[in-house]
């Protein structure tokens, strides 16, 4: 969630696994609202034993102001 609060669009965050030796970066893609409510795309990227696996995903504020994940 503070990914989602804090970056920018296109801002990478990377943070380490130490435990499992992957290497992780969230890139907010793009802010949009989507019948009214806020809404960000975001691409997922996992390196782990040099294989990379990217995940692309759209999160949305519910009710209580949370983010979630509706795609």
């Amino acid at each position: 969630n503070q990914v989602l609060e804090g970056a920018a669009d296109r801002e990478r965050i990377a943070w380490e696994d130490t435990a499992s030796a992957t290497r992780y970066q969230l890139t907010p893609v793009r802010s949009f609202y989507r019948s009214g409510v806020a809404c960000r795309e975001l691409v997922t990227q996992g390196v782990h034993r040099g294989k990379i696996r990217e995940v692309r995903r759209t999160a949305c504020r519910d009710r209580d102001g949370a983010w979630r994940i509706v795609d």
